[in-house]
């Protein structure tokens, strides 16, 4: 009986590490981390991201990922606390989402030294560009929205006023603004303010002082931008309002009503101008599940596509920089490519300009 039994168990034995073991492996999913901004007023941009990236993991990713999501309060101190948990509790293959510039900036110094690739798919800071051999993104850089601007400014202004945050985000737009030579005619005057303070009104006061014939109301979010525009309108600044991404958003029509007509902004061009046959057809299917974007419907285009160039990276057996480096990805918006900088090539920027409750690129 005995020797029955120990003849049954070494069979098993044989079996079990015979085996081939990479069969459990395969079955366990990826873990990919996801940071973004999911409480404060630019959760609306954040939740979006999130939602994008649920959809994408279930179209493209068909079951191999498990995504961690984590709130990041677009802070980088909470972004780097973030990326450290993600990297050594979650043991995250990758990361992707970011929907302020400032929070990846804050995770980039831990992602790049641990050597975790990591795509920001709504994050447009030009000091992003070249933060680190693992991060890249999909949103193209304010380097060139600042080209346009500028362009726009030369022709249209001769006194131009800027009210910016104190925030990574709105003072990369104004050092690249800064930059860039206003031409011989051209004069702008800046201010700075706290992003949370509620009155503008003596920055404000003291840009109409110079007789601006134009202002850019650099906030982080809809709620600063539109806090920003009221208390203009409230002092009497009777000027072309300007900004970068938000202003083109649902959430700053919501929040600015009628005072959102003829703001114009700086955006990437709208999905229907740039997306594909099968991007159309997404973007629908998406709408249907998760309702209307809350922010910006381009943000469905760079997030998606951040997912798939993530996705793809991890799960080839090439290094994941290289690969994303020297590949050319076939996306919802057509062909787009990573530069040596770890910007996207492939999307551009255009300036709109809201009509009738949307916004429009001049034709």
């Amino acid at each position: 009986m005995f020797s029955f039994l120990r003849y049954i168990r070494s069979l098993l034995l044989a079996f079990v590490f015979s085996a081939p073991h990479t069969c459990a492996v395969a079955d366990e999913p990826i873990a990919i981390g996801v940071s973004t901004i999911l409480t404060g007023e630019g959760s609306t941009y954040g939740e979006d991201i999130k939602n994008v990236l649920l959809f994408a993991n279930e179209k493209i990713g068909q079951g191999r990922f498990r995504l961690i999501i984590e709130d990041d309060k677009c802070n980088p101190k909470d972004a780097i606390t973030v990326a450290k948990k993600l990297t050594s509790s979650d043991k995250v293959k990758g990361v992707v989402g970011y929907g302020c510039s400032g929070a990846l900036l804050g995770a980039a110094p831990v992602l790049d030294r641990l050597g975790v690739p990591t795509i920001g798919t709504v994050v447009s800071s030009a000091r992003i560009s070249g933060a680190g051999a693992y991060i890249f993104r999909t949103h193209p850089s304010d380097e060139v929205g600042v080209r346009v601007l500028m362009s726009r400014l030369r022709k249209e202004h001769r006194s131009f006023g800027i009210l910016s945050a104190q925030t990574d985000f709105c003072q990369g737009i104004l050092e690249g603004l800064q930059k860039v030579p206003p031409g011989d005619n051209l004069v702008i005057y800046a201010e700075d303010a706290l992003p949370s303070d509620p009155d503008f009104k003596p920055a404000l006061l003291r840009l109409r002082s110079k007789k601006i014939d134009g202002l850019f109301l650099n906030a982080q979010d809809e709620g600063g931008a539109y806090r920003m525009l009221r208390q203009a309108k409230e002092i009497g600044l009777n000027v072309p309002f300007y900004t970068f991404y938000l202003g083109a958003s649902a959430a700053f029509f919501s929040l600015a009503g009628a005072d959102a007509e003829g703001v114009i902004t700086v955006d990437t061009p709208a999905l229907d101008d740039i997306a594909t046959e099968e991007g159309r057809r997404l973007f629908a299917e998406f709408t249907t599940r998760y309702g209307p974007m809350k922010s910006w419907t381009y943000s469905f285009a760079t997030t998606f596509e951040g997912f798939r160039a993530l996705s793809s990276a991890i799960t080839q057996p090439q290094d994941p920089v290289e690969y994303l480096r020297s590949t050319r990805f076939n996306g919802i918006f057509g062909p787009y490519s990573f530069n040596e900088r770890g910007d996207i090539e492939g999307l551009s920027q255009v300036l709109k300009i809201n009509r009738g409750g949307r916004a429009v690129t001049p034709r």
